[in-house]
């Protein structure tokens, strides 16, 4: 199950927020670690408030991203350089490193993915002729990402693949994916935050003495992941962070458990200190990627959520849509 199924629609942001506070950390009042989450908290939707995250010019959709990554490969002068060096420069990652060929992987799976939702989708907004245009143009603009032409020279790749009236499809049909699924495009501010706090959370759960060697492990994996999708979302798409955040929640909660495990038969009682950084990106990208509300009452929303969470363990998850959930044809791109 994605993180896009489990939240209903990315607009779940009540249900995701409940389950970092509730599920993943038993937060008793008046604690220091409790206190530091609510200045978390507070923070964190300042600077949201700050940045005009509801703004509707920051909501995308996977054709509209696709669309956009179209722009970028068709702005890329043609060449004779192989194809692979050519989306090693684009992306800015070494050919040689395992982030390359992930990143690769990432753009062909969402096209992918969106293609699976074309083929199958019943909505009665796409129509014979939009569907077809849309598959001829995610089955063109998807080749660059097979290693079949990776040798290929990029002036080739260029003049077959990544041509304006595919790219001109995926912006018509962007329309109806704007009403499925609108997803929050994260400004240039907020994503050097973001990044900023998952390097912050990986050293210090490096450093952390008191967690084994065993529970770092799935913490650093995931976080590193998040933060490579992070940094390469326009590649990757943020209905992919969306769902690596997810895991990632699920990730802490299954190490908290086992750390709090630990911590009772030492004699302590609370190992919930040591996941403080890693909530701090929970809760920072979980606003990020989920709030996408019509007004900035989203802001007042979340927050009266917020607080009342961390000082009530015994929430019970709310039911509020922030945005309506998917209302035909199944999630795209869900992998």
């Amino acid at each position: 199950m994605t993180g896009r199924e489990r939240f209903g629609g990315v607009g779940r942001g009540g249900d995701f927020l409940v389950r970092v506070f509730d599920d993943l950390f038993i937060c008793r009042p008046n604690t220091s670690v409790c206190n530091l989450l609510r200045r978390v908290a507070d923070d964190s939707y300042s600077f949201l408030g700050r940045s005009g995250m509801s703004d509707f010019g920051t909501i995308t959709d996977p054709a509209r991203e696709i669309a956009d990554l179209g722009e970028t490969l068709f702005a890329i002068p043609p060449s004779d350089q192989p194809t692979f060096n050519v989306l090693a420069g684009a992306i800015g990652l070494p050919v040689e490193t395992s982030e390359f060929l992930l990143t690769l992987a990432g753009a062909s799976r969402r096209i992918e993915g969106l293609s699976e939702y074309v083929r199958t989708t019943t909505h009665g907004d796409v129509g014979t002729r939009s569907r077809t245009q849309a598959l001829e143009a995610l089955g063109r603009l998807g080749q660059p990402f097979r290693p079949a032409f990776f040798a290929r020279p990029w002036r080739e790749v260029h003049s077959n693949f990544i041509q304006g009236i595919d790219i001109a499809a995926m912006e018509m049909f962007s329309a109806h994916m704007r009403h499925v699924q609108p997803l929050r495009r994260l400004s240039d501010e907020e994503r050097t935050r973001l990044l900023s706090a998952i390097d912050d959370a990986i050293a210090d759960t490096v450093a952390q003495s008191d967690l084994r060697e065993w529970m770092k492990a799935p913490l650093l994996d995931g976080l590193r992941q998040l933060r490579l999708i992070v940094q390469h979302i326009a590649f990757f798409g943020h209905g992919r962070a969306i769902d690596d955040l997810f895991n990632l929640s699920s990730t802490v909660e299954a190490v908290q458990a086992a750390a709090q495990a630990d911590a009772m038969a030492s004699g302590a009682t609370d190992a919930g200190r040591l996941f403080v950084k890693v909530l701090q990106v929970l809760v920072f990208a979980g606003a990020l990627f989920t709030v996408a509300d019509q007004s900035m009452t989203a802001l007042d929303r979340y927050k009266g959520w917020m607080v009342p969470l961390i000082a009530r363990p015994d929430t019970v998850a709310s039911e509020t849509l922030l945005l309506p959930p998917p209302d035909g044809g199944g999630t795209p791109g869900a992998q």
